[in-house]
């Protein structure tokens, strides 16, 4: 790693139980303006992403790779990266890769991607998976990065869709990781006014911030919600996971890349810190998890007004 972009990821000021890294000007991750202005304010965008003829690729990789209904049927989710040895995995990565990479040169510049697997909520899955947001893989404040969610088939509120809160990627400048884990917050409520629920056609994409608060409803339907899904990071982000030391307010940085991310995917999510990565950098950081009220306020600001109005009457 140069030493340019060393301070670029390690900088770090700590301030309210946030992280703030160094800033810098981040490079736009999409090639049209439009869609980079409309990730940067609201957290997410939909597109048109993949062919009839490309998801018809993805089914066969999913069924050569991933199992049939008996191996689903008693899980809620599967997801293939927790679910498949590595090796499949890795399979599976380069031929999900391969149908995506059209579309990735179509929307994306200066990216690199990774991670490239399945995501399923089998029929009768009554529980909504709650807000959350998912793990950083770079310093947010400094690069960009997404999570690309494409379904193989049309998705709703009946089936699973998923549900944002927009712009609340902006809300909350916190170190995510199995050590350093999100609140998991009920979508239920008085946030229930504060989700955008998102459809999309089979071949549409979901493209979100990882920061970004989300959600999915229940499948209540009859068939499995099949999601092809990567990250992307903007080049030349580094690939990087935040582990917490044992015992101290410390958190350790390990670069990785594809093969150690998915060689390293299920110890990563037992706890435990990665193996044949390298650690380069340690940072005092003392983790923050959001409550229901502080996510509430942060989505809902007129109910704060409001409440503050109220104590001078």
């Amino acid at each position: 790693m140069s030493s340019e972009i060393a301070c670029r990821v390690f900088l770090v000021f700590l301030k309210n139980g946030e992280v703030n890294f160094n800033p810098v000007k981040m490079s736009p991750l999409f090639i049209d303006d439009a869609l980079n202005s409309q990730f940067a304010e609201e957290g997410f965008i939909t597109v048109n992403f993949l062919d009839a003829g490309q998801l018809g690729q993805l089914s066969k990789i999913f069924s050569s790779y991933c199992g049939g209904e008996s191996e689903l049927i008693d899980k809620v989710m599967y997801f293939s990266l927790l679910s498949n040895p590595v090796e499949t995995n890795k399979k599976v990565q380069a031929e999900v890769k391969e149908v995506f990479e059209p579309a990735y040169k179509k929307f994306l510049k200066n990216y690199k991607s990774l991670s490239e697997s399945f995501l399923t909520k089998v029929p009768g899955a009554v529980g909504s998976l709650m807000l959350h947001q998912d793990w950083n893989y770079v310093n947010e404040t400094n690069f960009n990065s997404a999570t690309i969610w494409c379904p193989l088939v049309d998705v709703t509120i009946e089936n699973g869709a998923m549900f944002v809160i927009k712009r609340s990627h902006k809300f909350f400048k916190l170190i995510r990781s199995a050590t350093f884990p999100t609140a998991r917050i009920s979508g239920d409520g008085k946030l229930k006014q504060a989700i955008t629920p998102v459809s999309l056609k089979a071949g549409q994409a979901l493209i979100f911030h990882q920061s970004l608060w989300h959600g999915s409803y229940p499948n209540l339907s009859k068939n499995n919600r099949i999601i092809a899904t990567s990250i992307v990071l903007e080049e030349p982000a580094p690939f990087v996971y935040f582990h917490k030391r044992t015992g101290q307010d410390i958190a350790d940085v390990y670069e990785l890349n594809d093969s150690t991310y998915l060689e390293n995917l299920n110890t990563l999510a037992a706890g435990k810190q990665p193996q044949n990565a390298t650690m380069v950098e340690s940072i005092p950081y003392n983790h923050h998890t959001v409550s229901e009220k502080e996510l509430l306020d942060k989505a809902m600001p007129n109910n704060l007004v409001q409440k503050i109005a109220q104590l001078f009457r």
